[in-house]
Order: structure tokens, then C-alpha cells, then sequence
């Protein structure tokens, strides 16, 4: 079993069948962002802990491509693209962080979209 795998299914359990069939962890990461919004709406902070948690692994596998790939270009930009997201961003995201991946959050958007994205990160 790859680590990407394992290491999320360590985290997400309640979605480990989804998990193990994912053919890579950028649709792994569609299951587990598909239930981040209801969790970040209902302060389940415990799921919120594990993403973040995931998200970190993730990033820090630069040796290992694929799942540092799947947060940029899938995870980062779905939630920059749906403004759902962005009253929660903070819980998920530190200043730093924010400022550091606001390239993928606002891939591909205007620099107006990235600047209301901006407004609602700081103005929380």
C-alpha cells in the first residue's frame, strides 16, 4: 500500500473504502474535501485537525511528487474557487500559509476574484 494511502486512511477512517479504491491522492482528496465544508459549517474540529494534518503530510512530500501535486492543483484550488470556503479559510490555513499558496488558491483566476479572496481571509 503506498503511504499517501495509508497515511489517509490513518486519518479518515470513516471514508477508508473510498480511500483504498482512489486511483491517487488527488481523488482521495476529493473525498475528503467533499465532507470538509459540513465539517468546517458544524465546528467538527476533529476532522478539520485531521485535514490539516493531511495537508501538511502532503506538502512536506516534495520528494514524493504526486501527493504534494494532488494539494496544489486539486485540493488548494477547489477551495479557492468556491467561495463557500473562504469565511473558513483561516481555520484551515495560517497567515503564511495563505500568503505562500495564494498562487494555487487563485489559480488561473483575476487578480480581482484574488483580491475579494484576500478581503474575506483578513477581514475574519
Amino acid at each position: 500500500m503506498s503511504t499517501w494511502r495509508r497515511v489517509a486512511i490513518d486519518l479518515f477512517p470513516v471514508i477508508k473504502q473510498d480511500i483504498e479504491e482512489s486511483g491517487g491522492p488527488g481523488e482521495a482528496w476529493c473525498y475528503i474535501e467533499y465532507r470538509l465544508l459540513d465539517a468546517l459549517k458544524s465546528g467538527d474540529n476533529e476532522y478539520i485537525k485531521h485535514v490539516k494534518q493531511y495537508f501538511s503530510w502532503c506538502i512536506s512530500t516534495k520528494y514524493e511528487d504526486t501527493p504534494h501535486q494532488a494539494v496544489l492543483c486539486g485540493f488548494l484550488e477547489d477551495i479557492g474557487r468556491n467561495k463557500q470556503y473562504w469565511p473558513y479559510l483561516p481555520k484551515l490555513l495560517t497567515k503564511q500559509q495563505f500568503e505562500f499558496y495564494k498562487p494555487s488558491l487563485g489559480y488561473a483566476m483575476s487578480e480581482k476574484f484574488i483580491k475579494e479572496m484576500e478581503a474575506a481571509f483578513y477581514n475574519r
